[in-house]
């Protein structure tokens, strides 16, 4: 089932991004937390460049299995926003729960009058999965300037 973030479900939510996002920094630790108080966390938002972020969970017999989240950057126009920390407990894939999570945050952008969407993955091995789903969802790669190779930007209009 697919519930917004909670402070009962952050922590498993929390630790289920770090065992499959490697090398984030301190910010990005940071952000599932910050999106439950905004006020409290403002120089995470100011770190990552991030003007809002709301986060939700995937949960079996109350284990957070997947997480998925939009987030809107500050030079982000108001009908563009981002797909964050979309990710499945290994022991979980095959089971079509990235698709309804994917799904899900599609179709609330939708609603919240989004126009484009845009991913943020790596061009490695490990994400190969991710970026087929994504290109199964109409999402097409957008070059952008960045100091990393393995960086690869997606974007995909809504409306």
């Amino acid at each position: 089932m697919i519930q917004k973030l909670t402070l009962k479900t952050l922590k498993q939510a929390n630790d289920l991004i770090l065992s499959t996002f490697k090398g984030l920094d301190e910010y990005e630790k940071k952000n599932l937390i910050a999106s439950l108080f905004p006020n409290r966390f403002k120089e995470v938002y100011q770190q990552n460049e991030i003007k809002e972020m709301e986060y939700f969970v995937y949960v079996i017999d109350d284990k957070v299995v997947g997480v998925v989240g939009l987030y809107r950057e500050i030079e982000d126009d108001e009908d563009e926003c981002w797909l964050g920390w979309f990710c499945v407990d290994k022991r979980y894939r095959n089971q079509k729960i990235g698709k309804k999570l994917f799904e899900y945050a599609l179709n609330l952008a939708k609603q919240r009058n989004q126009k484009t969407i845009y991913i943020y993955t790596y061009n490695t091995k490990m994400y190969q999965k991710a970026i087929s789903l994504y290109q199964k969802y109409g999402f097409k790669e957008i070059k952008v300037k960045s100091k990393y190779k393995r960086d690869l930007y997606f974007k995909k209009d809504l409306k």
